[in-house]
Parts: C-alpha cells; structure tokens; sequence
C-alpha cells in the first residue's frame, strides 16, 4: 500500500454515509496515524485540513487538535475553516479551560494566520467570555472590547448589556458603572435588564440600599417592575437579611399578581432559616405546602392540614393561607364549605382577592353558575347598577312591586342573599356594570346570545316579564335598538319566534300561542312561586300589528 492508497481509504471513511460516526472517525484517524509512521509518508496539507475539520464538526475537538498541531509542527498555517471550526468546537465544550482554548486559537488565527476572524466567530467568543467568569475571562473580554472599537464597530446596548452581565456576575462596580453612563447616554429608557445587572453589581458589594433605590426607579420609569426584577431584588434583601423590608416587598410582589412566586418565597426561607426564626419557616412551608395541595386538587389533606395550621398558635392561619383553599373549593364545586371559609375570612376581615375566586362578585361565585344566572336574568329584567366616581365601585339596587305575588316571592328569595336589596359598592360588580351599564345607562351584551340558558329566562320573566289574560308572555328589556335585536335572533336561535313592541323607552318582547308554551316549558323548573306565575295584569301592548309603537305617552321605565 503507497500513501495515495491509505489517502484514499481515510478519505473514504470520512465521506461515509453510514451513521456509525464513532467508528468512521476512528478509522480515518488511524489510517492517517498509520500513514505517518511510514517510510515513503510526505506530509498532505490537504488531507490534514480535511481530517482536523471533519474532527471538529463531529465534536471531537481533542484529536482536531492534534492534527491542528501536526499542521503547524510542518510550518505551515492552518486554513481559515479549520481556525473557526475549532473556535467553535472549544466554545459548545462544558470542560473547564476550553473558553481559554478558544481565545489562544483565535489570537493565532489572528496572529499566526494573518486572517480577520468571521462576524459570527467574534460574537460567539464575546457572548462566551461575557458568561464566563474569573481574571483571564476579563482579559480577554477587555482585548474583544479593543478589537471591536478598532473594527468601527460600535457599542451597541446589546453590546453594552452583556457587558454589564459580566460585570454583575464579577461584581465589578467601577466598570459596571462605567456601562451604565453610557446606557443612559444611548437614549430613551433602559431596559429592564440593564435594573436587575447593576441591582446585583450593588448586592455582590453590599450596596443593598443601593439596589433598593434602582429597583423604585425601575418601576417609577418603567411603569412597573419585572418578574427578574422582583426576584432579584427579593434575593438582595434576603441576603441583608432586612426581615421586614424583604415582607414588605414579597407582599408587593404577591399583589403585583406577577408570577411565579416560587424563587422568592425559597429566598424568604432560606433568609428565616438562617437567622433561626422557625415560626415564620413553618407557616411560609405550610403555605407553599397548602398551594400544591391545591393545585393538584387534594381537598381532603388540604382541609386536615388547614386544621393543623388554624389549631397551631405558632403557625396559625393568613388570609393569603385562605385565599388559596377558597380557590380550591370553587375549583372542586364544593361551595357548601367554599361559603363558610368566606364568612370565617369576612370575621377575620381577610381582603378576598380576585384570583380566588370567579370573578365578578365572590358571594354570588360562592353559590356557583346558578346564582351568576340570577344576576344575568334579573339584570335583562330592569335591575339598575349604580357606579361610584371613576367607575372604580359599583353597587347593585332591587326594586319590586310590592302587588305583585311574583316579585313577593322574588324578594323573599333575594333577601337570603342581600337583606337591604341593595349591595355595597365592590369593584367585583364592574364586570356586569360594563356590560349592562356602561356610562350609566343599560345596554345589552354583544354576547348575549351565549348567557341566555332556562335559568336566565326564568329570572329575566320573573323580575320583568308578564303573563297575559291570553297566557302570552310579555318580557320588558331597555337597551339600544340593535342590542334587542341580538336577543331576539339569539331567541329565535333556540325555536322561541317572538314580537318586539316599544313603549317609551321600554322595549317588550312578546311570545305568543305556541311560542309562549315552549317558552314557559323552558323555565319552569326555575320559577320561584308556581301559585303566582300566571298573573293576569292585562293587556299592556297588542302584537298583532305588524309595526312597533313608539309613541311618547309613557317616558317612564314604569318601575315596579
């Protein structure tokens, strides 16, 4: 065998397309070993810049490097190709000394070879030395620094970000400062990270004020603080060990209703553990305890647990503690218990936030789809909503006619649930107020067509509707013109042909003959007072033209 034959077989297996990489590499490896030990071998630059470039692509940049160092051991210079490949290879090694490797080869490439290294090789090498860490990263840091002002090119604020990454990590304070005039000199607001590297470049040199005061500035500038931006700062105090600071801004976070909480409430641990302060160690364990339960539906062990915490005087109960179990009744439907959890945390005057319940009001969730049903029904019926300054409150008011044995029956039933028929204000009722009564007069929901089930009917009759001598049934709506036409196609949509008369600023919506049979079928599982559901009040409007009326004589709602 002469040397193009060896040079042809290592070739060969280089150019397999089998997928046994391992051995195709270990082949042509030894038969270009073998070939150097012979006699009749004359070096072939070609074949070596093949082999180190094919070592190198498959990972093996330990052997590349051999056969880079038999290149140079020739006096020659390796190609450019063969320089960037083993740049790379270095890089993608989670081996220690690798990073150091890289720059030796990239400064021979420069050096040696003459060759201005590729755009993607230069960024490759800065986002690794950027991330590294220790005295020869950030000597070669500051020489890609050098370079790249040399090359023109300039400091962009991803540039100048990675940097300050460096420098939060070295926790180089006169550098990272340096970064930072010049980020705030590029313009418009900084972004979010450039407040979380320099918040830690002050932690690493216990300028914990210091990242106290970015971290306001963040949220004053920003509008608000990032999740990264909450942790880090959480992290920093924990570490000062400010007990009361670090509660403070954990409340602050948990209301911000940012997620996940998780890395800041293992921060609060940590900071309990270490100064020995065990109650508060338990009722944080409890608690993140108390929320997996939840999450996975464990009702039961989450019960004997609250328990627990509720009969324990170290431990005891929060109202963030509640919070999370009232979640998970509703999310189990077991309302029974979800509503004597609420009183208890009404006694304790424990605020319910949004997340814990279905929105928009906690009491009528409490009781479920049904009681939400109620509100629709009575709301499409003429039920007002009154709302506070800005819109921020709203309060809902009943009004019933007292002749009527209907709404006796109706008033009896809503007086379970409010005693003064009328509610509070609560920012729980904007949802309906912005739906029903935006700017303070009623409208009708685009999506109306989706909220009309049996139970919604029945209340919408009951409250405003009527029954005639001739058992039609009459329902009272106000609303835009275009908003009861979307009710009335939504009624079609389910079989119920129907009329539409005006009278004032009233609209009725008559079913007639079969119309009202079916429709009376339909909600007659949720009628209140069977014994007054046929009331005979007279005929209000007739529907037997074909015109609406609209005459003026009646400008009042006729309120009941």
């Amino acid at each position: 065998m002469r040397q193009e034959d060896a040079t042809y077989v290592a070739v060969h297996r280089m150019r397999s397309r089998e997928n046994e990489n391992a051995s195709k590499y270990i082949t042509a490896l030894s038969v270009y070993k073998w070939m150097m030990q012979q006699h009749w071998y004359k070096f072939d630059f070609a074949l070596t810049t093949k082999l180190a470039d094919y070592l190198c692509k498959n990972r093996k940049f330990a052997k590349c490097r051999e056969t880079f160092a038999d290149i140079i051991n020739q006096g020659r210079v390796p190609s450019e190709s063969t320089f960037h490949i083993l740049i790379v290879a270095y890089l993608s090694a989670p081996i220690q000394g690798c990073l150091e490797e890289a720059c030796g080869i990239y400064n021979r490439m420069i050096q040696l070879g003459g060759y201005q290294p590729r755009l993607s090789s230069h960024k490759s090498l800065f986002r690794a030395l950027v991330g590294g860490s220790g005295a020869l990263s950030k000597h070669h840091l500051k020489q890609a620094e050098k370079e790249m002002q040399e090359s023109g090119i300039e400091e962009t604020r991803e540039v100048l970000l990675s940097v300050l990454s460096a420098c939060s990590k070295e926790g180089n304070l006169d550098e990272a400062e340096r970064i930072w005039l010049k980020l705030q000199h590029l313009g418009n607001k900084l972004p979010s990270l450039a407040y979380a590297y320099e918040m830690e470049v002050y932690a690493k040199v216990a300028e914990h004020t210091k990242s106290l005061n970015l971290f306001r500035e963040m949220q004053d500038r920003l509008g608000s603080a990032t999740v990264a931006a909450h942790h880090k700062i959480i992290e920093v105090i924990c570490k000062a060990q400010d007990v009361e600071l670090a509660q403070s801004l954990m409340a602050e976070f948990k209301n911000s209703g940012l997620k996940p909480l998780g890395p800041s409430f293992v921060d609060m641990m940590n900071m309990n553990f270490n100064l020995g302060l065990h109650d508060k160690l338990d009722r944080v364990m409890y608690g993140i305890y108390l929320d997996s339960l939840v999450r996975i539906g464990d009702i039961s062990k989450v019960e004997e647990i609250f328990s627990e915490m509720h009969s324990s005087g170290a431990i005891g109960i929060s109202g963030r503690n509640c919070n999370s179990i009232l979640g998970g009744y509703l999310s189990a439907g077991d309302y029974v218990n979800a509503e004597k959890l609420y009183h208890i945390m009404c006694q304790k005057k424990y605020n319910t936030e949004p997340a814990s319940v279905e929105k928009p009001d906690p009491i009528l969730s409490l009781r479920g789809k049904v009681q939400r049903e109620i509100l629709v029904g009575m709301l499409l019926g003429g039920l007002q909503i009154y709302s506070g300054e800005q819109r921020k409150n709203h309060m809902i008011k009943f009004k019933f006619n007292e002749s009527s044995g209907m709404h006796s029956a109706l008033k009896r039933h809503i007086y379970e649930h409010y005693h003064d028929f009328s509610t509070i204000y609560h920012s729980y009722f904007g949802f309906y107020a912005d739906q029903f009564w935006p700017r303070g007069k009623p409208m009708i929901p685009k999506l109306i067509h989706g909220w009309l089930s049996p139970c919604v009917l029945a209340y919408w009759y009951m409250y405003g509707g009527r029954r005639t001598s001739s058992r039609d049934i009459l329902l009272r709506l106000r609303g835009s013109q275009e908003g009861v036409e979307r009710v009335v196609k939504a009624l079609k949509a389910k079989s119920l042909d129907c009329g539409v008369k005006r009278k004032g600023q009233v609209f009725w919506i008559g079913l007639l003959g079969s119309n009202s049979m079916w429709f009376w079928k339909l909600i007659e599982p949720y009628v209140l007072d069977l014994n007054f559901a046929q009331e005979d009040d007279g005929e209000i409007l007739s529907f037997n033209s074909g015109s609406d009326s609209n005459k003026n004589s009646d400008n009042t709602e006729e309120d009941w």
